[in-house]
């Protein structure tokens, strides 16, 4: 058995991340948009990689993900189970979160998101993201993480961090859903008390998704928000200027990203 502080190793351990090797990162995502072009499921380039893609025509240098956008009415759970059985049969692992989907491949230190669009409610989607600094906020974050998972691919049987983390997620699964819900209500109560962490989100007028636009990243065709200029000051203010030197940016003190307090406002 761990001990608790064995347990916050363990989990603080899953989120280690490594520096992006470019032609990998690109041979993933062409398999990703592979698949969801199969499956009509439109997507576009989000966040960090459309940010990327508009103002240095390629991926940021220091980012070490790729970021991607999509409506989350697409992801019924009978679409979460053929796509997991999709992409395993490709060597991926996929896990479903509130606000994201997490796609990762052995032999690739790399992980690609699709942040989640909610909505439209009336005239708006809403977009969720999560701000984990300082061990407090870490540990969780990862319980939040873990009570909301959803996986629905195999056991993993090699020794790697990022198979045990799967292998967790997959554990998960079988926990009765009160449980889990207590654990979701618990780790969102505290981190909405921390100074530097929490669950944020923006609100997006419809008309920004009304019609995607399409632009060429690394030669592929690949979509964008029509509004796509609006849409990245709503989530980083002046991303026109200069990045930041040897200061820590905060991403949610930027652009309009407003904290979340209670569960209630993240289930949708």
């Amino acid at each position: 058995m761990l001990s608790k502080c064995g347990i916050i190793t363990f989990l603080s351990g899953l989120s280690i991340k490594q520096i992006m090797d470019k032609e990998k990162a690109l041979k993933m995502l062409g398999e990703i948009k592979s698949i969801l072009d199969k499956e009509n499921i439109p997507f576009w380039l989000e966040a960090g990689t459309l940010l990327g893609a508009i103002k240095y025509k390629k991926f940021i240098p220091w980012d070490n993900d790729i970021d991607l956008g999509a409506f989350k009415k697409d992801f019924t759970s009978r679409k979460k189970k053929k796509l997991a059985q999709i992409f395993e049969k490709k060597g991926f692992a996929v896990h479903f979160f509130p606000e994201k989907i997490d796609f990762s491949k052995k032999g690739y230190d790399l992980t690609i998101q699709i942040h989640l669009a909610y909505g439209p409610e009336g005239k708006n989607f809403v977009r969720r993201m999560a701000d984990n600094r300082g061990k407090p906020g870490k540990f969780l974050f990862k319980i939040y993480r873990l009570s909301n998972v959803s996986y629905y691919g195999k056991f993993r049987i090699t020794a790697s961090r990022r198979s045990a983390k799967t292998n967790l997620f997959k554990i998960i699964t079988y926990f009765p859903k009160a449980i889990k819900n207590k654990l979701s209500n618990f780790a969102i109560l505290r981190l909405s008390k921390l100074k530097d962490s929490g669950l944020y989100y923006i609100t997006i007028p419809k008309n920004y998704f009304s019609k995607l636009k399409m632009i060429k990243f690394y030669g592929v065709s690949y979509k964008i928000p029509s509004s796509y200029e609006k849409y990245l000051e709503m989530q980083y203010g002046n991303w026109r200027g200069p990045a930041p030197k040897n200061k820590v940016w905060v991403w949610h003190e930027h652009g309009d990203w407003k904290k979340i307090y209670k569960r209630e406002d993240i289930i949708s």
